[in-house]
């Protein structure tokens, strides 16, 4: 940190208010200010004055490096929220599918299981019953194959 001499001190542009004690509980080189123009040229007060200044300005950078580290985790958040956003999304249609795909093959099976039964029903209506059972099931495996296969591939 660069510090500042004696002579770049300038008393009368400082317009912080007055305290009487610093963030450590030393006395603040603020608290002096309000003292007469004499005391202030004193060569005791303007190295206390300085001395402040320093410490100030070592406070500040490492206060700096707090922002920095803070806004480096915000950026890491909002980043890491957004990718778990789109997971939730992509989750979202994957369930969709599963249960459709489960759907179909409850469907299809329970048809096959149940086709037997229906052997009193005219011959085109057990074909077409067969038939129906048939494609369902061919659909569900096929959408389970397909949907895995594409899940695997958008990770």
């Amino acid at each position: 940190m660069g510090s500042i001499m004696a002579s770049d001190l300038r008393t009368d542009e400082i317009s912080a208010p007055p305290t009487n004690r610093a963030a450590d509980g030393s006395a603040s080189a603020i608290s002096i200010i309000g003292q007469p123009e004499k005391e202030l040229s004193s060569a005791a007060a303007n190295r206390f004055l300085v001395a402040e200044i320093n410490r100030i300005m070592e406070e500040n950078a490492e206060l700096k490096q707090f922002k920095d580290k803070y806004y480096d985790l915000k950026d890491k958040y909002y980043g890491a929220e957004k990718r778990l956003a789109v997971v939730r999304e992509t989750l979202k249609s994957f369930r969709r599918h599963q249960l459709l795909s489960s759907a179909c093959l409850i469907a299809g099976a329970a048809g096959l299981v149940a086709a037997p039964n229906f052997l009193g029903l005219n011959s085109y209506g057990w074909y077409a019953f067969i038939t129906i059972s048939a494609m369902l099931l061919i659909v569900g495996m096929a959408s389970r194959i397909d949907g895995t296969s594409t899940d695997i591939n958008a990770r």
